[in-house]
């Protein structure tokens, strides 16, 4: 035993505070997700006021964007993944030269 005596339900669960996404910021400044992504994204559409309301309001609530979010969002990669199951035979070596 560790000596732990406290009461398991007192333990603060990982994720205690829910995570403040893009709709709340928008919300907050009164404009679309869209607006408050494109004034967070320095878009040059959006009226310097706009951009400031949501600004302040994404520090007031800590906002953070979300990587993975971003990664998704930033369009097509160009990238192609193949799986062969004997890349060194002349069949799947032939395939792979051809992409």
């Amino acid at each position: 035993m560790t000596g732990d005596t406290a009461d398991p339900q007192d333990r603060v669960p990982l994720r205690a505070v829910p995570r403040v996404t893009l709709d709340d910021v928008a919300r907050r400044a009164g404009v679309s997700a869209a607006t408050a992504s494109r004034a967070l994204g320095d878009h040059p559409h959006v009226a310097e006021a706009t951009r400031h309301r949501v600004r302040e309001a994404a520090a007031a609530l800590d906002y953070v964007a979300s990587p993975e979010a971003t990664r998704l969002a930033g369009g097509p990669t160009g990238r192609v993944a193949v799986l062969v199951p004997h890349p060194s035979r002349w069949f799947f070596g032939e395939l792979l030269e051809g992409l």
